[in-house]
């Protein structure tokens, strides 16, 4: 089967603090347990010539970029088309604008939504050269004779997240993200979506639903983390960790029961948080708390529609 490069494109600006990206680790395990072959790479820690040489060694590039980066996407896009590959575009612009990658000419597919399942789907439809399977593939958007010949729904939201592996971390260098960033800071997802309707941000990926793992699942993948990775600051990088407050309560009290000693980051919203539950938070490891302040004006704050 050919092989697939899954790589994220390196920001305009070099984001702070770094960390290994979650999204295609998740997809890199998932790849993994369907027995395709797979390699990723993370362009913020390599260089240019380290682009070329991992795209040049693999048959299928799959490219994941934010907003802002999006056009360095397509220039390696089109480097990938120059040297015989095929190209992917996934990701929560890919969602909402699936036109500008499908017109530029540099991607073959563009794939919309959550890809853990849909992903490993589009590569066995690829690798068997199969147009009726390829046109079965949730999310799946594609151009043919110039003309939109593909252009599926997203998938639902996967609402089983325990069901998913964790994250592909052995297939990035660890070592090389700790050289870059002193804390030895790890990422770490126990949820996807939010449920506000906050005009000024775009949920199209991960939903406005709010899906969570088990408090089992959360701890075991920490326990793993530290025993394996040794960091100095694991961050959860859910957009309100704190909204229902007995899960965090409950995950607390796991850690707590397992002796684990760690320091650890939450994201939340200042409404999401009372003050036993940041005294627990503290008891087991929390010493940081990003509060979104997402808007100076009080107007963008109150509208929720």
């Amino acid at each position: 089967m050919r092989k697939t490069l899954l790589t994220y494109v390196k920001p305009h600006v070099q984001e702070d603090p770094l960390s290994m990206i979650l999204g295609i680790g998740y997809l890199g395990a998932m790849l993994e347990r369907e027995n395709i072959p797979i390699a990723l790479h993370d362009e913020r820690i390599g260089t240019d010539q380290e682009m070329k040489a991992v795209i040049e060694a693999n048959d299928i590039i799959g490219f994941s970029a934010l907003t802002p980066n999006i056009r360095r996407a397509m220039a390696w896009a089109k480097y990938a088309k120059e040297k015989g590959k095929i190209t992917i575009m996934g990701g929560p612009h890919a969602s909402v604008d699936q036109g500008v990658f499908l017109d530029s000419g540099h991607f073959d597919y563009v794939l919309k939504g959550e890809a853990e399942y849909t992903l490993p789907q589009l590569l066995k439809a690829i690798d068997g050269n199969d147009d009726s399977a390829l046109e079965e593939v949730p999310g799946l958007a594609a151009m043919r004779d110039d003309e939109l010949w593909i252009d599926n729904a997203a998938p639902p939201l996967i609402k089983k997240l325990d069901e998913l592996p964790i994250p592909a971390r052995h297939l990035l260098p660890q070592e090389s993200y700790f050289a870059n960033n002193p804390e030895r800071l790890i990422y770490m997802f126990t949820t996807r979506g939010c449920p506000f309707k906050c005009i000024f941000c775009q949920k199209e990926l991960t939903g406005r639903g709010f899906r969570v793992r088990s408090t089992e699942a959360i701890v075991d993948e920490l326990e793993f983390l530290i025993k394996t990775y040794d960091p100095g600051v694991m961050l959860f990088v859910d957009e309100i960790l704190t909204l229902r407050k007995k899960r965090i309560h409950e995950m607390c009290d796991e850690i707590l029961r397992r002796g684990l000693k760690f320091e650890w980051v939450a994201n939340t919203r200042a409404d999401c948080v009372d003050f036993p539950l940041l005294k627990h938070m503290h008891r087991a490891g929390c010493r940081r708390i990003y509060y979104g302040w997402e808007s100076g004006s009080q107007r963008m704050l109150s509208r929720r529609t």
